[in-house]
């Protein structure tokens, strides 16, 4: 299984980054989305803002998430 593959199965949905025209894997929740891009060997999170400590705290749910999957992510090809 490649590294594109194992995160399509977990969910992740490939789109083109128009600034660097590379390929990441992103995913949706509450107020953002997590993204891991694969060429830069990289992952990160987007927000559109926090209003509350619920939006904090499902930050830092996604945050050990992607975390968690982006590791998971490198023990393959």
């Amino acid at each position: 299984m490649t590294k594109a593959e194992y995160l399509e199965s977990i969910g992740y949905i490939r789109r083109l980054d128009p600034d660097t025209l590379t390929y990441e894997y992103e995913k949706s929740f509450d107020n953002g989305i997590m993204i891991i891009d694969i060429q830069f060997d990289d992952f990160m999170i987007e927000l559109d803002c926090i209003w509350t400590q619920e939006q904090i705290d499902h930050l830092q749910i996604a945050f050990n998430n992607v975390r968690r999957d982006f590791e998971e992510m490198q023990k393959y090809d």
